[in-house]
């Protein structure tokens, strides 16, 4: 297989795990986790592991003010505060759509980017991706509040605050770190993360529990080590590979991933207009995405 293809295998690859992880987590919390538990034990596996392969990949060691800007803004944002916000909104929303609405945390990170990362700044072609973007995520709401469910369009809006946090941090890591992202850095924000998540198990989980089933630890073990460690290694592979603009494309493969597996593990079922809502989120991001290559090349 020559590299191109290579490139295109892992790039799919990557999006097929990385949707599926929705499911996972969707699964782990039908079998009764705690989701800030569940957090918590996601953190915390999978700061050692990361660290590991830090080491088995002879990365340099970050200075210590880029690692304290990976705690801070990692531990807040990127995955402490993402975490949180989408275990406890997939509680009342399935995996599927899930993995959608946080499919379009680069609408909000284009937005961001205009205020914070000039360079990054978008054209009338990116403007009018933005808007049909935003336009599909409006979509995905519309049959929860058709029909009057409270809890279900709460978990709606903690998923979509949880791409925003998203993409909060990760605007505010290229804009304070700029070597971009290493394996320590992601070691150190899991750590962080757990962190961030622990008040929440002791303020808001008088019983927190955690399945101990075989089904539940198999998912989680899915979730921590194929979607987490594994899939951020080859992520930042495919960085080196091909680009950080070619390797953003599986942004497009995780949520058709992600509405497929919950599909066909779950039975999740999606209203016409959700799934059109999502056809619109990508027309968005090809829009964007198109807008940031050619200003790339001026």
């Amino acid at each position: 297989m020559n590299s191109e293809r290579l490139s295109l295998a892992l790039l799919v690859a990557l999006g097929v795990v990385w949707g599926s992880a929705f499911i996972a987590i969707r699964y782990v919390l039908n079998e009764g986790a705690s989701p800030f538990l569940f957090v918590l034990v996601r953190m915390l596996t999978s700061a050692p592991l990361m660290a590991v392969i830090a080491l088995a990949a002879r990365e340099r060691r970050p200075g210590w003010r880029d690692l304290v800007v990976s705690a801070v803004l990692g531990g807040a944002f990127v995955m402490g505060g993402y975490q949180v916000m989408l275990f406890w909104g997939e509680q009342f929303t399935s995996g599927g759509i899930a993995g959608v609405l946080v499919a379009a945390s680069p609408l909000f990170t284009a937005v961001l980017s205009w205020f914070f990362l000039r360079k990054e700044a978008f054209g009338r072609v990116g403007a009018l991706g933005l808007a049909v973007g935003f336009g599909g995520v409006a979509l995905l709401f519309e049959p929860e509040i058709a029909s009057g469910g409270n809890s279900s369009t709460l978990g709606l809006l903690s998923v979509l605050a949880a791409a925003l946090a998203f993409a909060v941090g990760s605007v505010l890591l290229r804009r304070w770190r700029k070597e971009g992202e290493t394996y320590w850095g992601a070691s150190v924000e899991f750590a962080a993360g757990a962190v961030f998540a622990l008040p929440f198990v002791v303020f808001f989980e008088p019983h927190p529990y955690f399945p101990v089933a075989t089904g539940a630890l198999l998912a989680t073990g899915y979730l921590v080590g194929i979607a987490g460690v594994l899939g951020f290694a080859v992520y930042f592979a495919l960085h080196r590979r091909v680009g950080p603009s070619r390797a953003n494309l599986v942004s497009f493969i995780s949520p058709l991933s992600a509405l497929g597996v919950g599909g066909l593990f779950l039975g999740e079922q999606y209203a016409p207009i959700q799934l059109g809502g999502f056809a619109l989120i990508v027309v968005g991001l090809l829009l964007l995405q198109r807008d940031w290559t050619r200003r790339a090349a001026r």
